[in-house]
């Protein structure tokens, strides 16, 4: 087997499975990190420094991926996240002679992607509702209906409401369409990025309790003050069953970096307080790229080519360029107040990466990097998962597959380990930050 595949070679069954031989239906779900083909430029600051830029690169992250989808052969492969601008050629490898077609969202700069292979199945409908595609599929074999929803729920502990309004506007799209089309709706599997590790989240709720309670609170925000219901029927986690008394393990795994930049919120400071080392070293930073007391557009250019090798791009040119076209230079407090932003953004990957190439070209001490980066991130020494501090590392299962317990008998979910080490991803092996889910079923 290739270096590329840590999942373990059998799938995981649970307990209590009495296969009856009949024909399973295998599927995939991969949120697989925006491809940086034609678009998703900015994919390479999602690496740990260690990772060659040649890993970073599409091909190389391609490869990766058709690995995967030809080692699993799943007849149905849910992507997240594939590409409005290059969709159709980024995964062309699972077309003619892979044996797939595919249904693609219609709107979106990142699409939720979902391939079948058509020799087995028959496409009755297909719909695109916020974030999740959902699709009624015959299996031509068994002639048995399966409805399928591919979610990439919004991102954010604030965004409760939304997330469970997009997977209960699908739940009810599966209803209706049902119901309109004279097809049974009792064969439901619910994959993807649900974009929250709570297991109490309402969505959650929703998909194993079939209601989810007026008044109900997620994060300290309530949900709803109705009532939601839905009736395609009561679903189980398939990796929860299948682990048993084992907790699942994260299919999300980075480097933890909020404490090392942000100490609180503050009034006056957009709600956002930056740590002092963080101010400390970005100040420095500063002094290094100015010339005078402010920097002016030959400097911020420079800058901007030191991060983004560019400056024609990201959003750190959009916020640096307002500045200048308002006040002709950049002040220090433009500047830190520019990395305010991309971390009130969510974008701490991008921040980590800037402050490596300010250490390499301007010989920033490590000692005064370990403040504001954890070690193994900067420093590029061997990881070893049992020394990382547990506040270096975040991990989570943001990605789940959960199907309609009374209709389809779950056979297996391929195994998960805890990375390349333990290692946060992308790396040279994993070409994403998520991890992919593989389920197998029978229908009952």
């Amino acid at each position: 087997m290739s270096a590329l595949l840590r999942r373990t070679t059998s799938m995981i069954t649970p307990s209590n499975v009495s296969p009856q031989g009949t024909k399973s239906i295998k599927i995939m779900s991969w949120n697989i990190l925006l491809p940086n083909s034609d678009d998703g430029w900015w994919t390479f600051k999602n690496y740990c420094p260690e990772t060659p830029q040649s890993c970073r690169e599409w091909p190389y992250r391609q490869a990766k991926i058709q690995e995967v989808c030809e080692t699993e052969a799943a007849s149905i492969i849910c992507f997240q996240e594939a590409g409005e601008r290059s969709y159709v050629t980024d995964f062309a490898f699972l077309e003619g002679d892979g044996g797939y077609v595919y249904e693609v969202a219609d709107k979106g700069r990142m699409r939720c992607m979902t391939f079948y292979k058509d020799d087995e199945y028959e496409k009755l409908f297909s719909v695109n509702k916020d974030r999740c595609l959902i699709m009624a599929l015959k299996h031509k074999e068994l002639s048995e209906v399966i409805w399928i929803i591919n979610c990439h729920l919004q991102a954010g502990n604030t965004n409760g409401q939304r997330r469970l309004r997009q997977l209960h506007d699908s739940l009810e799209t599966v209803r209706k369409k049902a119901k309109a089309l004279n097809l049974s709706e009792k064969r439901c599997i619910v994959c993807g990025d649900f974009n929250s590790d709570n297991e109490g989240s309402a969505t959650q709720k929703l998909l194993k309790d079939g209601i989810m309670e007026a008044g109900f609170i997620e994060n300290g925000v309530v949900i709803s003050n109705k009532n939601k219901k839905q009736t395609v029927g009561k679903f189980l986690d398939s990796y929860v069953l299948a682990y048993g008394d084992t907790e699942p393990p994260p299919t999300l795994v980075a480097p933890k970096l909020i404490e090392y930049f942000v100490a609180g919120v503050e009034e006056g400071q957009e709600g956002l307080l930056l740590t002092h080392e963080l101010v400390t070293v970005l100040t420095e930073v500063f002094k290094f790229y100015a010339a005078s007391e402010e920097l002016v557009k030959a400097e911020v250019d420079v800058f901007l080519t030191d991060i983004n090798l560019s400056t024609e791009r990201g959003s750190e040119m959009r916020f640096a360029y307002k500045i200048l076209e308002e006040k002709g230079s950049m002040s220090v407090s433009d500047f830190i107040d520019l990395y305010r932003a991309e971390i009130k953004g969510g974008k701490f990957w991008g921040v980590a990466h800037d402050l490596v190439i300010f250490a390499e070209k301007f010989g920033i001490e490590k000692e005064l990097l370990d403040t504001v980066l954890p070690q193994f991130y900067h420093r590029k020494v061997a990881f070893d998962v049992e020394a990382v501090k547990d506040k270096d590392l975040f991990k989570a299962r943001f990605d789940y597959v959960f199907h309609t317990q009374d209709s389809l008998e779950l056979l297996g979910v391929r195994g998960l380990e805890e990375g390349s080490g333990g290692k946060p991803m992308p790396n040279r092996i994993d070409p994403s930050d998520h991890h992919y889910l593989v389920g197998e079923f029978e229908i009952k």
